[in-house]
């Protein structure tokens, strides 16, 4: 008998979707601080940016009265070059905003998760499968922060979870860490 594979429910996907890739992300951190509030710069240092290969998300908060800007976030990407690449160069942009304004700058950075490709074979076996139990079937990349770790494969299930029962009645497939 051979093995089930196991099927990650993504409930930040349509229904019917099944990912090709899962974007791998890191977080990060900065606070900048200024000697006093009149050196604080009155722009933002980094903006967000969102295209089909990447994403950068920011949130910024200051105290003015404190001269202290924070700065989180987060880069996602499909591949871990592209990754690597978009940390880096929103690494360079702060530190260079916090040289041009004399600030000092202090960063922390962590990795949450790396890119994952799912094997062609088993995007096809899943869509297959869905689509000969009458699901409309999407393939695309994923941005869900919501794979289980151990999952081989994520497939949506929107707000019903037909498609949740139905995988679940396949002897191929198994589902993990689903999260409701």
């Amino acid at each position: 008998m051979t093995a089930r594979k196991t099927v990650g429910l993504l409930i930040d996907e349509p229904a019917g979707f099944v990912t090709t890739k899962i974007a791998g992300r890191t977080t990060f951190h900065a606070t900048l601080t200024w000697r006093t509030p009149t050196d604080m710069p009155k722009i933002a240092p980094i903006r967000p940016l969102t295209c089909e290969e990447y994403r950068r998300i920011i949130t910024e908060t200051e105290d003015r009265e404190a001269a202290h800007r924070e700065i989180s976030g987060e880069v996602a990407a499909f591949e871990s070059r592209e990754l690597s690449r978009l940390l880096e160069e929103t690494l360079r942009t702060l530190t260079e905003f916090a040289a041009l304004s004399d600030a000092v700058l202090e960063v922390r950075t962590v990795r949450v998760s790396h890119p994952f490709t799912v094997a062609p074979g088993v995007v096809r076996q899943v869509a297959r499968d869905l689509c000969s139990g009458g699901h409309r079937v999407e393939v695309a990349p994923s941005w869900s922060r919501k794979m289980p770790p151990d999952a081989v494969v994520g497939v949506g299930v929107g707000e019903g979870f037909s498609v949740a029962d139905f995988v679940l009645s396949l002897p191929a497939w198994t589902i993990v860490g689903s999260e409701s």
